[in-house]
């Protein structure tokens, strides 16, 4: 994802080239690595198997282009982007999810260390080469997080169904800005694929 960012960034990459790739790196993740939300489809059998993986692909290519979508201006997907992985940090701690811990430490770290150079008047940008790489980490950290168990009354996050959309709560503001744009933009005849200047 990282790699395509950054040839979009020197070379723009057209838009259903640039989803096309996403989606298929997406699926590559979720059906190589079994990474999966929701996973209690699997009950279900193969329908709820592959109804899970298609609710990641969505996940991991939506989260991906809201951060990308979101860096329109210096810090702001930078600084959404910073909150959101300190957020989850905290709820892994929590959890006891360690190495999930430390890759939203790192993340959320070097976030930090980059809006210092990316302040007004910014001399380091994201770009797509960082946005979507950011929202990959954001997006496929969240599915390895473990944010309700409800077969365990002491579960640190809890219990209840509804602590699965903790991840929608936290990246709302990404998430409706994607959103709010791709309306405006179909609203006014354009693709909601193509990104501003």
């Amino acid at each position: 994802m990282h790699v395509l960012g950054l040839v979009d960034d020197r070379r723009p990459v057209g838009p259903w080239t640039k989803l096309s790739l996403q989606l298929a790196f997406a699926s590559i993740v979720v059906v190589v690595g079994d990474l999966r939300l929701v996973t209690v489809l699997d009950l279900y059998g193969p329908i709820g198997t592959a109804t899970s993986a298609v609710f990641t692909v969505v996940w991991i290519v939506m989260i991906c282009n809201a951060i990308n979508f979101l860096d329109n201006m210096d810090g702001l997907a930078g600084g959404v982007a910073a909150v959101a992985a300190a957020i989850f940090l905290a709820a892994t701690i929590i959890n006891g999810q360690w190495f999930t811990a430390a890759a939203f430490a790192l993340l959320c770290g070097g976030l930090l260390g980059f809006l210092v150079h990316n302040v007004p008047p910014a001399r380091i940008f994201l770009g797509d080469g960082g946005s979507l790489l950011v929202g990959w980490l954001i997006a496929t950290l969240t599915v390895r997080t473990t944010f309700v168990d409800t077969s365990d009354p002491d579960f640190a996050l809890g219990s209840a169904w509804y602590g699965v959309l903790m991840p929608v709560v936290v990246l709302a503001i990404p998430i409706y800005d994607l959103l709010a744009v791709s309306l405006i933009r179909i609203r006014q005849g354009r693709s909601p694929l193509t990104g501003d200047q």
